[in-house]
Formats: structure tokens, C-alpha cells, sequence
């Protein structure tokens, strides 16, 4: 797994703009090279899991290749918590992959700001994290923007419990979805505490933008 990200660090930096100009290669935009490499990396991650049980590797490989190819955006958090659901739940005894579904839910409230410590605009967190995105598809930025701002996150935490609890129920006595639901069940108190300090701040953006 250790190689297999320096390999990718590797492809990250030929698919960067300026290495890119350099060698006169524009075939193909490097946004989308960068979402073949996270989608077959996704892949491999996935056959990896189901070989063997508990295989944090694969999973914390697959975090990995998140943070530093897909930049845990808004869209590949989603696609992520959509596309392991099966998958945990033909694995209700695999507490790697719940971990990786709470490390989603966790990155999806860090990106539309939740935490006290980082109550700033998302716009700002978007310009930090994308600046190559910004240069090739402006117009695709703030589309994300747009749509980071627009997520219901209560509602999939709210889901999150409701998966739980139908895995539970239909298979009694396996500790990792108690487990999981407790962690679920505290992002969900945390949020809500969180979002009237959050909701009272950006109200007094608006405020100021007005005056």
C-alpha cells in the first residue's frame, strides 16, 4: 500500500498543470485523469476488503486516496457513503468498514463547517483545497461551492442511525453496528450543538454584508 501511493503521488504530479504545459500533453483534462485514478483506486480497495475481514490497510488506503487525490469533496464523500452501504451491510461484522463511514460523515461535517474552530465561509475552504480546479473550470468551482453549502447533513446522519437500526434488527447481536450507532448517535449530538453557534455566526455575516 506504501507504493502504491508513492506511485500515485507520482501520477498527481504529472497530471498537474504545469507539468502538463511542460511536456505538451493536453490531451485529456487533468480533473478527469485524477477521477479515473480515484475510481480505479476505489476499486482496488474494494476487492481488497472483501479478501480479507478487518482490513484497515485497504480502508486507511482508501482515506488515503481520498485526501489526496479527491480532496474530500462534497460529491466523492456522498458517492463514498452511497457506494459502501451494500458493502457493510453484507459485512455487518466489519468494524473497518463502519470505521470508513464515520470518517465520511465526519469529513462531510468538517466540509460544511461545522466545527466552531473553522466558522469561515465555505467558499474560503473550497479556494484552499481546489486551486487547481479553480484555474481549469471556474464556472465547476462554484457550481461546488454552491453545493457544499446545500447539503443536509442531519438528514444523513438521521439516515445513518435508520441503516443501523435495520441491521440490527436483522442481525441481533453483533457488536461493531452498536458501536457504530454510538458514534453515529454522538456526530449527530455534536452537529446539533454546533449549528445554532453556526447559524448565529453566519447571521451576522450577512448582517455586516448588508450595512
Amino acid at each position: 500500500w506504501i507504493h502504491r501511493r508513492w506511485v500515485l503521488q507520482q501520477l498527481i504530479q504529472e497530471n498537474s498543470l504545469p507539468s502538463l504545459l511542460t511536456k505538451g500533453n493536453l490531451g485529456a483534462a487533468p480533473v478527469e485523469r485524477i477521477h479515473r485514478l480515484v475510481q480505479e483506486e476505489m476499486n482496488v480497495c474494494s476487492e481488497a476488503a472483501g479478501r480479507y475481514p478487518s482490513n484497515y490497510n485497504a480502508w486507511s488506503h482508501r482515506i488515503w486516496v481520498l485526501q489526496h487525490l479527491g480532496n474530500l469533496t462534497v460529491k466523492i464523500l456522498l458517492d463514498e457513503l452511497s457506494s459502501t452501504k451494500y458493502w457493510v451491510s453484507m459485512h455487518v461484522s466489519d468494524h473497518s468498514g463502519f470505521h470508513y463511514r464515520q470518517f465520511l460523515l465526519k469529513s462531510l461535517m468538517g466540509r460544511t463547517v461545522t466545527d466552531s474552530s473553522v466558522l469561515v465561509p465555505n467558499q474560503t475552504v473550497n479556494e484552499q483545497n481546489h486551486s487547481l480546479q479553480k484555474e481549469e473550470e471556474s464556472a465547476g468551482a462554484e457550481a461546488a461551492c454552491a453545493e457544499e453549502q446545500s447539503v443536509d447533513l442531519p438528514s444523513y446522519l438521521e439516515e445513518e442511525l435508520e441503516l443501523c437500526a435495520e441491521l440490527i434488527e436483522a442481525y441481533p447481536g453483533h457488536e461493531t453496528l452498536w458501536c457504530h450507532r454510538r458514534r453515529v448517535f454522538y456526530l449527530q449530538h455534536h452537529l446539533s450543538n454546533k449549528l445554532p453557534l453556526l447559524n448565529a455566526v453566519l447571521s451576522s455575516v450577512d448582517s455586516s454584508d448588508e450595512t
